[in-house]
């Protein structure tokens, strides 16, 4: 994809919603606060535009209303939905981006509206990590990043913005150490210019800024650097003046700005890849150092902590997965199967990311310590073939609370050994109604089944298993079929909704799994039919089944 180019000719605002249209199709860009940011910009400049072209304007409405923030930005080299942004910037003078507030995304907060279909809800407490001890705490740098240390008594800090040459001389380099504290690079107008902020703050010997080496594409982080030690904030929080693309500052205090203009002078080389020019620019800035300042100011970081191995594996409910590589072909298997053994989809591919969507969007893994496992083995997979060496199925971290539960639910354990523990289970269980048929008193009465289970009018019945919650396509496709039997199958067959949520025991009767599910149970209560997911091919199933059942029903 080619990005925006400025010329003399005004830009086409037609042309470049559709653009902006086409950027949102990428899966990395359609959530993200750069996007959703650079479309309420554009409906700015829109709006400050009356003869604007038409399908331009609903192009945009189109674009404001599907999209959500779903993450906030994560620093893309190249940065597609920046090019628009700094081209609006441009043409309107500024004020694409005046009277548009940033977009916030802190999930603890919840404050991103992620639609009416997520089904995330923000945790009202932080969980604790599974270290005991926090990392013991760095007195500098606080802040990760790619950089690399000189002296901490340095006072020449230098940012190479995204020249990787450049950087790399000065990391590299030892012979002036004594007076360069810091070299690293910055690629963003928010996080980034944050993180360089924060170390430099934390270091009062540090008294200058040297900006030098190439901009990242479609971004201004060095122009935008220099506002902020000129200007400060503005009460929005955007950089005053800045003209690059998202300059709004989110953890830095105001006190911290004051300390950050005061402590430091920048020296602007933005452009310059010249070695020689700036190691003499470095010596020239330490020949006239004024010296640390004399008082600190607290710059903090968020907590650090070691990894740990978890203690205990939690299976998944939604069943397990076997891995296989076949490196003749240079493709990926992934069988799944329920914890009962019973084998569901299998999944081929060559690329691991797409494999892990796909199971993903079919529901087939609902924990996120499993998702992890599975990303992990799939690249071990994939790196297995591309390298040469053979390829083991690793088990996950953590200890079964039971090794019933191991033997059952293991990908790894011999099917004899499965079989023969069912068949343990299920001896044991005869026993126990044997005797309780037995008894010489009457039997208590049992325990009433829920409603939704019940089949006592001798019907057959057409059960949907849903989250009222989720709403899309696919979803509304399936929940059809529920209306179409009660209508097309009026006094033939019942049809029952049970709610997941409190009628756990028809869910657990039937094993369902995967919403939305459909089943057909005759009136002895026997599941004739089971129709999981949302997918095109479940639809198509359904039309038959619902032939067959106006057939067999007449």
């Amino acid at each position: 994809m080619s990005l925006v180019q400025l010329s003399s000719k005004p830009p086409d605002l037609d042309q470049l919603s559709k653009q902006l249209a086409k950027i949102g199709q990428i899966e990395k860009c359609e959530g993200c606060g750069c996007y959703v940011d650079t479309i309420n910009e554009f409906k700015a400049v829109l709006d400050q535009t009356p003869d604007a072209p038409a399908p331009a304007r609903e192009r945009i409405a189109e674009l404001e209303a599907k999209h959500r923030t779903t993450h906030g930005c994560i620093g893309c080299d190249p940065c597609y939905p920046v090019a628009i942004s700094n081209t609006l910037y441009a043409i309107s003078d500024g004020a694409s981006v005046e009277n548009v507030k940033p977009i916030k995304f802190d999930v603890s907060q919840n404050e991103a509206d992620c639609g009416t279909s997520c089904e995330y809800e923000a945790p009202q407490e932080i969980a604790k990590p599974t270290s005991v001890e926090p990392r013991p705490k760095i007195a500098w740098p606080i802040e990760t990043g790619d950089y690399r240390l000189g002296s901490d008594d340095g006072c020449v800090a230098i940012a190479t913005l995204a020249s990787e040459d450049l950087y790399h001389h000065f990391s590299h380099r030892r012979e002036s150490e004594s007076d360069c504290a810091i070299c690293g690079k910055v690629f963003t107008e928010n996080i980034g210019i944050e993180k360089v902020v924060k170390n430099i703050i934390a270091n009062r010997h540090i008294r200058f800024l040297i900006l030098c080496g190439q901009e990242a594409k479609g971004h201004l982080t060095g122009a935008c650097l220099k506002a902020l030690h000129a200007n400060g904030l503005a009460d929005s929080r955007r950089i005053a003046g800045a003209p690059g693309k998202r300059p709004w500052i989110k953890t830095l205090s105001p006190a911290q700005i004051l300390y950050f203009q005061r402590q430091i002078e920048i020296v602007d080389l933005i452009g310059c890849e010249e070695v020689a020019a700036i190691e003499k620019t470095v010596a020239k800035l330490a020949a006239r150092n004024p010296g640390p300042l004399p008082e600190a100011i607290i710059a903090e970081s968020v907590p650090h902590y070691i990894a740990s191995k978890t203690g205990r594996l939690h299976l998944d409910k939604a069943g397990f997965f076997i891995i296989h590589s076949k490196p003749e072909a240079d493709w990926l298997i992934v069988e799944h199967y329920k914890n009962s053994g019973e084998p569901t989809y299998v999944i081929e591919g060559t690329d691991p990311a797409a494999i892990c969507a796909e199971i993903i969007n079919r529901g087939l893994v609902s924990q996120l310590d499993h998702a992890a496992y599975l990303g992990r083995e799939l690249e071990r997979a994939k790196l297995s073939i591309k390298l040469g060496f053979a390829f083991t199925q690793d088990r996950a971290f953590g200890e079964l609370e039971t090794k019933a539960e191991w033997y059952l639910s293991s990908s790894r354990v011999m099917p004899m050994k499965k079989l023969l523990l069912a068949l343990i289970v299920a001896a044991a269980a005869g026993i126990v109604i044997y005797k309780m048929m037995n008894r010489a008193e009457p039997a208590p009465a049992q325990t009433a089944v829920t409603s939704s289970a019940s089949t006592s009018s001798g019907k057959p019945v057409f059960y949907l298993f849903h989250d009222p919650a989720d709403q899309d396509e696919g979803c509304r496709r399936i929940y059809s079929f529920a209306d179409r039997a009660r209508r097309e199958l009026a006094g033939k067959i019942e049809v029952k909704r049970p709610d997941v949520k409190s009628e756990k025991g028809v869910v657990d009767k039937y094993q369902v799994r995967v919403l939305p599910t459909i089943l057909v149970v005759d009136a002895g209560g026997a599941v004739k039919e089971r129709f999981e997911g949302e997918e095109k091919e479940t639809a198509a199933r359904l039309e038959d089944m619902m032939t067959r059942l106006k057939t067999s029903l007449r």
